[in-house]
């Protein structure tokens, strides 16, 4: 600070006082500059200076140790450690500009330098209207702050600074001169987005296309498998382009050089020879339960990126949202919506804005945040869309249609019938993403809700286990999308060459069921890991084969998981010997590659607990190959339902056959002596278990109210139900409403919500499917008017037999 006082008060004074501040910034510059140099210095320098003094002075203090070799070995350590710790504050500002200026993947390193950062630039108080006095009051600091910028900013009369606009040009070099600002035509980058004032162009992201190139490009890359290139086209993909794509628009032809460029990299490598492309790029861009790579799409992320940015300026309550609110028109699912002035593509925009539409929906609550007609709040669409003729209809909410009986809205019948189900309430409406269970916005479920959807098939999902080759993985994809160039496909191709099948004595056509199930090394592999596959997976084709084995296996069985890797490891060892072969290089024998995939087997087994255990069979063909899986074994425990020492116990369930499907909801109040007081079993029509649940809760606590029981302890088998009331967030946004009813009787009585295991609340349960099942409501007071299938389970519950569970 004495530095910077000193060069501050010695610059020299101007006649403007401009110039008097560009003076003192220039001259505190060049005294900083100084002082880096000659005070703060080199750091690793001093480091490495501060480490040799310690180093000396922990060999004179062991070889005398006087207090005088102490205290100089204690203040060697000190200023080590102040070296480093000027080291470290080095490093975070040097993190900063690097994040800000070319951005970064989003890890935990730069959470918490952004955590840092908010909290150094977090206002705490403020000295307003000209007093002298400490203002501490969030909401009157916000207040003051919207005010002094609008004041600032705006103009009743903008007539009075037309002054301002006459300044003669002749002034700019000047100032330029002065102020050692420059003057720039075209575009410009700040923080690393281009700003441009017309249309943005191919080479306005140049460098963002050069990043990506030169770090497919990098010499390492030239040393990964393919497999290894889609690790590096993901991290790039998910990196590099995303800060720019998160505050602009990356042009179409942009995003088509990018993926161009990585799909020639994982095609053909890093500067190698052009190979033909087997597989599209678009399919490549699926995720792997539907046959691609996870590859994400750049435009699909983009307009991800681009509803994230329109949902914060439609609900959030910052003062940015508010600006964007009014400047831009932005209203939530509104019709005269106007996209971004600059900066936005009208593709980019008009596709997050039919995203948004599709995957918006208001919570009712107190009715007066929702436009009656134009916010989709009842059914699956806005009711603008089936009654076009009140599109004139100005601003109405849902409150002011629902409390006056004569308004003008309740013209039609549809609109009389579904106010007769509305039931206002006291929260406040709220607006959910419906994309994502808890109904908040985030980016990969934005992107999930926008990518095309193809067929799932999740056997599939079996050739990518963590645990299998990635190499031996990839080559099965592959395999399965017939994606070899073996000769008879190369043929097909129009590139005619001498096929010769390089893989038996007798030479014969290569194709690739050839190849992979009938040619003499194959035969002799397929004899070994025979009886690793069931008989039946065997197909005329080599693709057939490979489904066939990934559809009958189960990803927590020992035996199919060795079952699908030994198949994997010895299409992926054939494909090895053929090119040995082919290209006059050293095969190996059959025994090696034998060795070779039973240690690959090996190694994958003792890094796994298995959860299913195998037969008796299995397991001991498994021994007969030395594989030893570990299983891990669940413990067998006694569970019983306690009757309640005073008071009334409430149990509550739900079933859904299907979930999402036809649903209900079922409870019993039983007292200390296991009887039951009151059952109910409802039917709730098309849902989810959790929302049955839910509303299984609030029906019996509304009963237990009605009825005059006085309910200490309620118990459900939904951990998740049983978090959502302790932490006092809904887990569903499908079940907002019952869960807000739920929630008032238990803020207002001293109920303890309790989780238990399913063997402990089979009576709740059974009534539950009991209503699923004749999709029927009904209330029951007394044990001998339970249906039949519940009368098994109250009677044990109540004699105190335990049941057994697996833990």
């Amino acid at each position: 600070m004495q530095v910077v006082s000193t060069a501050w008060n010695g610059a020299e004074k101007k006649f403007y006082s401009f110039d008097t501040l560009i003076a003192r910034l220039k001259a505190v510059k060049q005294a900083l500059r100084t002082w880096n140099k000659e005070v703060f210095g080199n750091v690793q320098d001093a480091i490495s200076e501060a480490e040799a003094r310690v180093c000396l002075a922990e060999q004179e203090f062991d070889s005398n140790p006087s207090e005088a070799n102490r205290m100089d070995m204690s203040a060697a350590h000190a200023q080590l450690r102040r070296t480093l710790l000027n080291e470290e504050k080095m490093w975070c500002k040097k993190s900063r500009m690097e994040w800000m200026q070319n951005g970064d993947r989003n890890t935990a390193f730069y959470q918490a330098v952004v955590k840092n950062n908010r909290r150094r630039n977090y206002i705490h108080r403020l000295k307003i209207h000209g007093s002298n006095i400490w203002c501490e009051d969030q909401d009157i600091l916000k207040g003051a702050a919207y005010t002094y910028f609008e004041d600032l900013l705006t103009s009743e009369h903008p007539t009075e600074n037309a002054e301002l606009l006459q300044a003669p040009v002749d002034l700019i070099p000047r100032i330029k001169a002065q102020t050692g600002y420059k003057n720039q035509e075209g575009a410009l980058s700040y923080l690393g987005i281009p700003i441009t004032p017309g249309r943005t162009l191919v080479s306005h992201y140049k460098h963002i296309i050069d990043r990506i190139t030169g770090s497919l490009a990098a010499w390492k890359s030239k040393l990964l498998s393919q497999a290894g290139r889609i690790v590096l086209i993901n991290s790039v993909l998910c990196s590099i382009p995303i800060y720019t794509a998160s505050a602009s628009c990356l042009p179409k032809s942009v995003i088509h050089i990018i993926e161009r460029h990585c799909a020639s990299f994982f095609w053909n490598g890093a500067d190698g020879p052009r190979r033909r492309q087997w597989v599209s790029w678009g399919n490549i861009m699926r995720p792997k339960q539907e046959g691609g790579l996870g590859v994400r799409s750049l435009w699909h992320v983009q307009v991800s990126l681009m509803a994230k940015l329109i949902w914060n300026a439609m609900t959030g309550t910052s003062l940015w949202s508010k600006y964007a609110r009014s400047r831009f028109h932005i209203t939530t699912l509104s019709n005269d919506t106007k996209a971004f002035p600059t900066g936005i593509s009208k593709d980019v925009y008009s596709a997050a804005k039919t995203l948004l539409m599709q995957n918006t929906r208001w919570i009712l609550g107190d009715g007066k945040d929702i436009d009656f007609l134009h916010y989709r709040w009842a059914g699956s669409s806005p009711l603008i869309t089936t009654l076009p003729h009140l599109s004139q209809q100005p601003f109405y909410s849902v409150s002011d249609v629902v409390s006056d009986d004569s308004h003008p809205l309740r013209c039609t019948e549809s609109i009389r019938q579904i106010l007769d189900k509305v039931k206002l309430s006291n929260y406040p409406d709220k607006c959910v993403w419906t994309a994502s269970a808890n109904g908040s916005f985030s980016t990969s479920s934005a992107f999930q809700a926008i990518r095309p959807r193809g067929i799932p098939r999740p056997p599939l999902l079996n050739i990518w286990h963590n645990a299998y080759n990635s190499r031996a993985a990839l080559f099965g994809w592959r395999v399965l999308h017939r994606a070899i160039p073996t000769d008879d496909r190369v043929s097909a191709c129009g590139i005619h060459i001498v096929s010769k099948y390089s893989c038996c004595i007798i030479p014969a056509t290569e194709d690739m069921d050839h190849l992979f199930l009938y040619g003499e090394i194959t035969s002799s592999l397929w004899r070994w890991a025979r009886p690793l596959i069931r008989n039946s997976a065997f197909g005329s084709h080599i693709s057939i084969t490979l489904w066939n084995v990934l559809s009958r296996s189960n990803r927590q069985s020992a035996f199919d998981f060795i079952s699908v890797y030994a198949v994997l490891l010895v299409l992926w060892e054939i494909w090895k010997y053929r090119c040995a072969k082919r290209h006059d290089s050293k095969a190996k024998s059959l025994n090696g590659i034998l060795s070779d995939i039973k240690y690959a087997i090996n190694i994958a087994v003792q890094s796994i607990n298995f959860k299913r255990s195998c037969s008796r069979i299995q397991l001991r063909t498994l021994l007969h190959y030395d594989f030893t899986p570990t299983v891990k074994m669940k413990k067998p425990s006694f569970v019983r339902w306690t009757p309640p020492q005073t008071g009334l116990y409430l149990n509550v369930d739900s079933a859904s056959k299907g979930n999402p499907s036809f649903s209900g909801g079922g409870g019993c109040i039983r007292d200390s002596n296991g009887c039951i007081r009151l059952g109910f079993a409802f039917f709730y029509g098309q849902g989810d278990s959790l929302t049955a649940e839910t509303r299984a809760l609030y029906d019996g606590l509304r009963l237990a109210d009605q009825h005059g029981f006085h309910i200490s302890n309620v118990f459900f088998d939904s951990l998740v139900l049983v978090q959502s009331f302790k932490t006092n967030r809904c887990p569903s946004w499908k079940c907002t409403w019952w869960w807000r009813e739920a929630s008032s009787p238990l803020r207002e009585s001293s109920v303890q919500l309790h989780h238990v295991y399913r063997e402990t609340n089979r009576v709740a349960d059974a009534l539950a499917v009991y209503a699923c099942n004749i999709h029927g409501s009904s209330i029951f007071h007394s044990l001998s008017s339970l249906p039949s299938v519940c009368k098994g389970p109250t009677a044990l519950d109540k004699t105190g037999l335990p049941s057994v569970r697996l833990l």
